[in-house]
């Protein structure tokens, strides 16, 4: 009998005349009081029908059969349609290579025991630990080193599904080390593997480089190859959502946090799905310490369970500096919830006591729309004391004042499970429950003791008139950013961006907080260019020559561009860490000197100083300027005679309709008119962009550069104006046959416009 743990996930039946494996089974009666009536045919194992873990496949006799999972362990988004073909379903559970197409909408899939089928056995646990097993003679190893493209595929699909049920905690400990074991070994160059998506390349398994797991929407529209899709796990229907396995070498400002669009959820979720219908309000309003400003207060509503279900979305990942900040977490974003919130926080009073009264509700402007989920599970890390990063827009003139925690589950900690300002301390708290207090607090939090500490985070934002910037809060906060994705090279970096971050958040509300660790800086060298950064001030050794070739080296470093297929431009510098306090900028000249350019291989320009400038014959040279296919003549057809030829039909004829056997494209007039048209429109664009990457080199367009006293300006250049459509009135048969059909680009390339504001110098 079918183990009753198991959901019901779909009742297929097999009407095709396909044999029961196992022995024949006989009809079986049930008592029932009153009813002695023969019950249906009871499913029992079909055996010997090995599947994957966590599934399985029943009988109901000689023709039908069933195959269940565990939809707490299983996520399975296939269609109706898809669940109906019983036999593929079979064959999906039981690992074969036909079934690769709806992996995307079911997973994962675990396999104890080696798939018969060839190939497919690379999916399975027992090659698995072959593979990552020293002793083993090596011959897993010369198995994975011959085997072809789609059977290295198969394998880093199983490990993606490895590392899918790590992360909703179904693999032991054993597991969790072959999984690691695994990610450096698998080939994560496979074509399958990779695709570009918003400015990133991404891969569907985890693997040495590509580590960093994020959530994209719409992944099927994104992608170039709709044949690369199945490969990646989807993850959520409304939105669709997709894991995608990112590389931390290519993060930046622009990518760097992984926020999840989730109002769509909250309407699929929601019998009425407007904004005003998400009832949710806040009662029993109660300052924890006289005179402290921290409050907590009841969430109440009939909806208040709505946030309970975002908690129990499967998309937690380790934050950036996890042993600082503990746990797991998503960000996501919903207007919804922030709207739902804002009502109940405005109705709640609470705006009469925050700041003894001063603040006025009218000053109120919403609740943050970005939500941070996190999740401690005992044991953690605890997070360490900090103050939360303000929301802050100076063109709207708001910013956060006050933090808002939600807490999604109850527990205890004899510690303190929140400690606000040093010492006022929360040790319990009930589900449901509000915990707002002033953001210039400092704050830490613990786990619970023996349960999941489970709470939104978000802010209150008010509309402030006197918002000044803080220059010095500015240049902390970006160091910050930029010693966390450099953490990627220098772990110990990250305690360093740490610090920068806390001592940030303290000057937004006038506090000074000493440094506790001396200043960090990185000297790098590309082009033979080397230059000392901190990730907001550049210095360059004077030897580097133009003014020009460094700002843009500060202005792809600081966004760690991409550089044609080389990959982000900070993996492609010579770096080292520099930890001492440089105090003047004759200091920081002073040990760019004192470092010569090296010339190791790592920099393969390492000798060459600056980028090359663009000339003309850079662009014309890509002009086609001779014939080629298809601006052939056509050749004369066996059956034609020259005495066939109709009056006009001369070579190079005005248009195919009236000279069709000898027309030449490349000597029409009218063609050539309009491939001018399409080569000026194709130069102006070329030319109107100050950086060019011609092949995999870097080129500087000097026309669209200007050195305005001590300012370099990148110029983005007026878009050309697209070539009209032309139709020519007494020719080309009036058909759809215009000249526009005899021009054509060998090749479009996608690239950002680059827009930059003025690079100060000094």
């Amino acid at each position: 009998m079918a183990d009753p743990s198991y959901s019901y996930n779909a009742l297929i039946k097999d009407d095709t005349g396909m044999e029961d494996s196992g022995p024949e089974r006989k009809r079986q009666r049930v008592d029932s009081p009153g009813d002695g009536r023969e019950a249906c045919d009871k499913p029992v194992p079909a055996s010997p029908l090995p599947c994957a873990r966590w599934c399985e496949v029943l009988s109901r006799g000689n023709k039908t059969r069933e195959v269940r999972w565990d939809s707490t362990k299983i996520k399975c988004f296939l269609s109706r349609g898809e669940l109906d073909d019983t036999a593929r379903i079979q064959r999906l559970v039981g690992g074969t290579a036909d079934t690769v197409q709806l992996a995307s909408k079911f997973h994962p899939l675990i396999f104890n025991h080696t798939i018969a089928e060839p190939g497919c056995e690379l999916r399975s646990l027992p090659f698995f630990e072959a593979l990552t097993t020293v002793d083993d003679g090596g011959d897993a190893s010369r198995r994975y080193a011959t085997a072809t493209t789609d059977e290295k595929r198969i394998l880093a699909l199983g490990v993606r599904d490895l590392y899918l049920a790590a992360m909703s905690g179904s693999l032991d400990e054993h597991e969790k080390d072959l999984l690691n074991r695994l990610v450096d070994i698998v080939d994560e160059s496979l074509a399958v593997g990779c695709a570009e998506v918003d400015g990133m390349t991404v891969s569907f398994h985890p693997s040495a480089n590509f580590k960093s797991l994020r959530f994209i929407e719409g992944l099927d529209m994104k992608l170039q190859d709709q044949a690369r899709l199945p490969f990646f796990a989807q993850v959520l229907d409304v939105p669709k959502l997709y894991a995608v396995f990112a590389n931390p070498a290519e993060l930046s400002f622009r990518n760097f946090e992984n926020i999840v669009p989730l109002d769509r959820w909250l309407e699929a979720q929601h019998p009425s799905p407007s904004a005003g219908a998400v009832a949710l309000e806040l009662a029993d309003v109660a300052e924890v310490q006289p005179g402290r400003d921290v409050w907590t207060a009841k969430l109440r509503g009939t909806d208040a369970g709505l946030l309970k279900r975002v908690s129990d979305l499967d998309l937690y990942v380790s934050p950036p500096n996890k042993a600082v900040r503990g746990g797991e977490r998503f960000i996501f974003h919903s207007s919804i919830l922030s709207k739902a919130l804002t009502k109940a926080v405005s109705e709640s009073g609470l705006f009469g006591r925050l700041a003894g009264g001063s603040l006025s509700p009218s000053d109120f402007a919403f609740v943050n729309y970005v939500f941070r989920c996190n999740r401690f599970a005992p044991g953690d890390a605890k997070f360490a004391a900090h103050r939360d990063t303000p929301y802050y827009d100076a063109t709207r003139a708001h910013v956060s004042k006050y933090t808002l925690l939600l807490y999604l589950s109850s527990g205890r900690s004899d510690e303190g499970m929140l400690v606000v300002d040093g010492n006022c301390t929360l040790r319990d708290i009930e589900q449901f429950t509000c915990v707002v207090f002033d953001q210039r607090y400092e704050h830490e939090g613990r786990p619970f003791i023996d349960s999941d500490k489970i709470f939104l985070r978000t802010e209150l934002v008010f509309k402030d008139a006197n918002l000044a910037r803080n220059p010095q809060a500015a240049s902390l906060f970006s160091e910050a950013c930029y010693m966390t994705a450099e953490s990627v090279f220098d772990e110990q970096l990250a305690s360093y961006a740490h610090e920068c971050f806390e001592r940030a958040n303290s000057l937004h509300w006038a506090l000074e907080a000493a440094a506790a660790e001396p200043p960090a800086y990185r000297y790098k060298q590309y082009r033979g260019i080397q230059f000392l950064t901190n990730g907001y001030d550049y210095w360059f050794a004077e030897t580097n020559g133009r003014v020009v070739d460094c700002a843009l080296v500060a202005v792809l470093d600081y966004l760690n561009c991409k550089i044609g297929g080389r990959g982000p431009f900070r993996s492609l510098c010579r770096s080292t860490t520099i930890r001492e306090a440089i105090t003047s900028t004759a200091e920081a000249f002073q040990l760019l000197s004192s470092r010569g350019p090296t010339t190791n291989g790592f920099d393969d320009e390492a000798t060459t100083s600056g980028f090359r400038r663009l000339a003309q014959d850079d662009v014309t040279s890509l002009l086609t300027k001779t014939p080629s296919k298809p601006f052939f003549p056509r050749p004369k057809p066996s059956w034609w005679h020259e005495d066939d030829d109709e009056e006009g039909d001369v070579d190079g004829g005005c248009c195919p309709f009236h000279a069709w056997t000898t027309f030449d494209a490349w000597k029409s007039d009218e063609v050539a008119d309009e491939y001018r048209t399409c080569w000026e429109f194709s130069q102006k664009r070329l030319f109107g962009t100050p950086v060019l990457l011609l092949g995999q080199e870097l080129v500087i367009n000097e026309s669209q550069v200007e050195i305005a006293g001590d300012k370099v300006l990148f110029h983005a250049g007026a878009d050309a104006a697209k070539p009209a459509r032309f139709n020519f009135a007494a020719c080309w048969g009036g058909g759809d046959c215009g000249g526009e059909l005899y021009i054509n680009v060998d090749r479009e390339i996608s690239a950002p416009r680059l827009l930059v504001p003025p690079v100060v110098f000094h």
